[in-house]
């Protein structure tokens, strides 16, 4: 008995410390990996900072180029050029990892740079001249093309001298005879300060800042409201109390608002007239228990009880329980997409869990007579591609890239594969505006 007492004894001290090696071997195995994979990563990035800097020199040498062309093919050439040269550098940034966030304004320099070219070809090839107040643009982005080259150069050459980190360094773990390791956010943050003057550029195009500036149509002559009526209209929205919210400070945008919390929301009242700007919540939906359909019923009349009429809603989107579901204005039978307000419903109980109306607050204003006749709508459905099949239309009012609005008439069409296809028709040029593709899926309906 005494014999297999110790035996067994044995064979647990065996299991153990067989145990005790598997797990040390896993560790080091898991160690190992790890390491391998922060290497992997480290290696990624050094080859994405390079390659930015490889694509800002292009793109100093094509705007150097740029101030020296004057026919349309060679600018064609020089802003295809730029974009594709914009557009890598843009995802080479991107590959930097979260440290991206210091480089906004790197980031806001390559997209005007792209879209300010291509904005410059397009005025060429119909016929229109650049002039030299627009090639003094060109001449600026030079310039900051080569303080920017000039930054990133700087940062590569702490990376290969090893003084460049791209993960986060505790300075009491150096000792006195390591080298100063400089890490990637720090030097990205400096990257930007050092470049703190960059021009207002006002043009046609997606990236304009005049589209951050803009101001708003329906409130330009409303009074100022102050706090505490802010604080008013914001408790009523939310159906509590005036002591329930906490103030949250302000915004100070095209839109300037006055910011309230409570209890995982957060809501914005615009200082004139006192709109509210947005509210979001941090609700997580549970088990959904009803349709989109349901939804979109249930966001309408929240619309119509708190004051805006002649809302239809036109796409929506399904996350997390969530659906948002746009909401555009209509004049008449004129569908005013630039008018546009977002209610979020959760599908567990309908609860209104975000509203956002700041496309309605810029651009709201009273419209004449839109209709357009039938004759130009006839000549309009001559634009619309042999390809595809008018199923119906509409008047629309759409946003332009440069944040101006422009009436269209919109064609519901079905292409050879059964998609639908939305055509947009300027009635005046009867040239196409814009065309999106429709897409339906359990998760809603967008385009794109």
């Amino acid at each position: 008995m005494e014999y297999k007492t110790r035996r067994g004894k044995i064979r647990v001290i065996s299991f153990c410390t067989a145990l005790f090696l598997v797990l040390g071997i896993w560790a080091v195995s898991a160690t190992v990996k790890q390491v391998k994979y922060a290497r992997i990563i480290t290696a990624s990035r050094q080859q994405a900072l390079s390659d930015l800097g490889t694509y800002m020199d292009q793109i100093e040498t094509s705007l150097t180029k740029g101030l020296y062309c004057s026919t349309e093919p060679m600018i064609s050439s020089i802003a295809s050029s730029l974009w594709r040269e914009s557009t890598g550098a843009k995802t080479s940034l991107s590959h930097l990892g979260d440290e991206e966030i210091h480089l906004l304004g790197t980031y806001k320099f390559l997209s005007q740079v792209g879209d300010y070219t291509m904005y410059l070809n397009r005025k060429a090839a119909a016929g229109g001249e650049i002039t030299s107040e627009e090639y003094e643009n060109l001449k600026k982005f030079k310039e900051y093309a080569e303080k920017y080259s000039q930054q990133i150069d700087y940062m590569e050459e702490l990376m290969y001298a090893g003084s460049l980190s791209f993960d986060d360094i505790d300075a009491s773990l150096l000792d006195g005879d390591t080298p100063e390791i400089i890490n990637f956010s720090d030097a990205a943050t400096d990257s930007e300060k050092n470049i703190s003057d960059y021009p207002t550029l006002i043009y046609d195009g997606p990236f304009s800042d005049n589209i951050d500036n803009k101001e708003s149509e329906l409130l330009k002559n409303e009074p100022e409201i102050s706090r505490e009526e802010a604080k008013k209209t914001a408790a009523a929205f939310l159906g509590t109390s005036v002591d329930s919210l906490e103030d949250a400070g302000e915004e100070k945008n095209n839109l300037p608002s006055y910011v309230f919390q409570m209890d995982g929301k957060s809501i914005a009242i615009t200082k004139k007239g006192g709109y509210v700007r947005y509210m979001l919540s941090d609700h997580f939906s549970g088990e959904e228990t009803m349709s989109a359909a349901e939804a979109i019923d249930q966001a309408k009349s929240f619309l119509e009880k708190i004051g805006y009429l002649n809302m239809r809603d036109s796409y929506y989107s399904i996350s997390d329980g969530i659906a948002v579901i746009n909401f555009a204005y209509y004049a008449g039978n004129v569908c005013c997409y630039t008018d546009l307000i977002k209610v979020g419903i959760s599908l567990d109980n309908g609860d209104i869990v975000s509203f956002d109306a700041t496309g309605y607050l810029i651009n709201h204003k009273n419209r004449e007579d839109l209709s357009t006749s039938a004759d130009v709508v006839e000549q309009a459905k001559g634009s619309v591609s042999r390809m595809l099949t008018i199923k119906s239309w509409k008047n629309a009012i759409i946003p332009t890239d440069g944040g101006k609005e422009i009436l269209t008439i919109e064609f519901l069409c079905e292409s050879e594969d059964n998609s639908d296809v939305l055509v947009y028709i300027n009635p005046e040029t009867l040239e196409e505006e814009e065309i999106l593709l429709l897409t339906y899926s359990d998760n809603g309906i967008l385009t794109k």
